[in-house]
């Protein structure tokens, strides 16, 4: 396999992901992972990705010798073993955030239904801890969802996992192991405090819905849209594409992406192109994507200068309210920043995750378009980080997160929205509703309205950060 051949078969392979996901995700089903623990060239195939088209390639260039017969075992292993993490970053780079805690690989199958089709075999909901009571309580219930069918709401509490406190199991270090089970026993404690009876939950193949809500406000006269989006998967452009069209007429947004982990840059530009503002009819430069130098020097690379072009239907801006979390991420990043030398982006919550790179997908094994199109299907999808990205003013670089405008916790006590009348109700939207009426965002703030970002004890991997779910 030559260096070239992996940078245009990539390419094309990207093209034609439309054209064979209805089969793959048909055959999906009970497909045990691939085995090539004895196939050189699945370990020749990764050895070249990192030494030609990897972001740290540098950094890591004195573990990867292409002239060397690549090792043997565990092909996940591998791929964990080349990339530059926290424990090769030097000083410098630790401190700064700057390692790569995000490259992934996962069977193509899996790959395919998450990122094309928006299925993935899960329960449909995700939780994170609470620091002032410590409570675990659920974020959002994807609609139709095992979770959602059991009557489970975002602000519930989860008491019990297994029939053991989950107290106890986040002490003993297994609540990971427990939550990824693909049957358990659940007991969660409503709004109000009840304890629910217990329920046996499986997980299924769930069609991810990716509005997790969607309303339009009136706010002393003004029209106020308000979107709750939660991942950019291809499969979700329709879907926030018209729910950005019935915003048109709207006086202001606010685009909630407090859960949004990211997914296609190019669903994120697409997003983009209805909100800039009226006075750039033309294109303009959104993004640049910037390869390292090691990269540009072996395969004679430049760095990729993403534009966008405002829709015909857009929604006419000055300014735009963004919800974050540490969960807000990668393609989420993208358009905050990318965004901003457009408009007003006033972010409310906490500050984003800190991903200002991206990766590039490769398939092993590296069929060619014809085979693909006839439906002989690769085995595995290999996503390493392989850019930077930048804004068109060249602001990046942003490892350290996007810091919030207004800081404020996510209330994790009440489900999405306000209330139509009052405008009361959860505490991130009531926010933005104040500073729209008022033009200040409040000033007393309770112990539970800021509380210590400290890090997710339920940690989401691999395509579950892209499909947003357990």
């Amino acid at each position: 396999m030559k260096n070239q051949g992996i940078v245009s078969r990539a390419c094309k392979q990207f093209v034609f992901w439309g054209l064979i996901v209805v089969f793959s995700a048909m055959q999906g089903c009970g497909k045990d992972d691939p085995d090539h623990s004895n196939d050189p060239k699945a370990f020749r195939y990764l050895q070249e990705l990192y030494y030609y088209v990897y972001y740290w390639n540098r950094e890591v260039d004195y573990q990867i010798n292409i002239n060397k017969k690549p090792p043997t075992g565990k092909l996940e292993t591998y791929f964990e073993s080349l990339k530059y993490n926290e424990q090769k970053a030097s000083a410098s780079d630790r401190n700064a955030g700057r390692y790569d805690r995000w490259g992934f690989m996962t069977t193509y199958l899996n790959f395919a239904g998450v990122m094309i089709e928006g299925e993935y075999k899960s329960f449909g909901y995700n939780v994170t801890n609470r620091t002032l009571d410590r409570s675990v309580r659920v974020c959002f219930v994807y609609k139709d969802s095992p979770m959602d069918k059991a009557g489970v709401k975002r602000g519930y509490k989860l008491l019990k996992l297994g029939g053991v406190d989950i107290g106890t199991l986040i002490s003993n270090g297994t609540v990971n192991n427990e939550l990824n089970k693909e049957t358990n026993r659940y007991v969660f404690a409503d709004h109000a405090g009840n304890e629910l009876e217990e329920k046996i939950i499986s997980a299924a193949v769930v069609k991810i819905d990716p509005i997790l809500s969607n309303t339009i406000y009136e706010v002393d006269g003004k029209k106020v849209g308000y979107i709750a989006y939660n991942t950019f998967i291809f499969a979700s452009e329709a879907a926030i594409t018209k729910a950005l069209q019935d915003m048109k007429d709207v006086d202001e947004f606010i685009l909630d992406l407090r859960y949004n982990s990211g997914g296609s840059t190019n669903v994120a530009e697409a997003i983009s192109e209805h909100l800039l503002p009226a006075e750039y009819p033309d294109s303009v430069v959104f993004a640049k994507f910037v390869f390292s130098d090691l990269t540009k020097e072996r395969l004679n690379w430049k760095d990729q200068i993403i534009k966008i072009k405002r829709r015909d239907q857009a929604l006419n801006l000055s300014r735009m309210f963004v919800i974050t979390t540490a969960e807000t991420a990668s393609a989420s990043e993208e358009m905050i920043n990318g965004m901003s030398p457009f408009l007003e982006v006033i972010t409310v919550g906490a500050a984003t995750h800190g991903k200002p790179v991206g990766m590039g997908v490769w398939y092993y094994p590296n069929y060619s378009e014809k085979e693909i199109k006839e439906g002989k299907l690769p085995d595995w999808a290999f996503a390493p980080i392989t850019f930077r990205n930048d804004n068109k003013d060249d602001a990046g670089s942003f490892f350290s997160g996007i810091p919030p405008t207004y800081q404020i916790s996510d209330d994790l006590y009440r489900d999405f929205g306000v209330d139509p009348q009052t405008l009361e109700g959860e505490g991130c939207l009531q926010a933005v509703m104040e500073y729209i009426r008022t033009g200040n965002f409040p000033k007393s703030v309770s112990a539970k309205s800021v509380q210590k970002e400290e890090d997710n004890l339920f940690q989401l991997k691999g395509m579950q950060i892209h499909a947003g779910c357990r």
